[in-house]
């Protein structure tokens, strides 16, 4: 029985090595550039990314300034209700703790709703 589980971890090894053998052999077949050719080709997609990054940011200025010029151009509506700070009457009236809380008069509730 431990033939049969030596003989299974040998298979195993054996497919991860061909596996990395197998690699191996193709990138051997691979034609590489040399360093002038990849320092070139290095040097384009640097100059494209950077004339792509300048164009991209230009169309997004200019889509945003266009918002922002809707935005300046369009009608506020007006609120439907306004309060004016000085229109609201704050006054208190004193209250005399030696009477019942119930027969104290106050002034009418009215007069602190503000006028339009």
């Amino acid at each position: 029985m431990t033939e049969n589980l030596h003989e299974h971890h040998e298979r195993k090894d054996n497919f991860i090595v061909a596996y990395f053998k197998s690699a191996f052999e193709e990138f051997s077949k691979v034609t590489w550039p040399t360093k002038e050719q990849a320092a070139l080709l290095t040097g384009i997609v640097i100059g494209v990314s950077f004339i792509l990054a300048v164009a991209i940011g230009l169309v997004d200025l200019g889509f945003s300034q266009g918002y922002q010029y809707l935005l300046d151009k369009a009608p506020t509506p007006e609120p439907s209700y306004t309060v004016d700070p000085g229109d609201i009457d704050v006054t208190t009236v004193p209250v005399d703790i030696n009477t019942d809380s119930s027969s104290a008069t106050t002034e009418d509730s009215s007069s602190t709703t503000p006028s339009n």
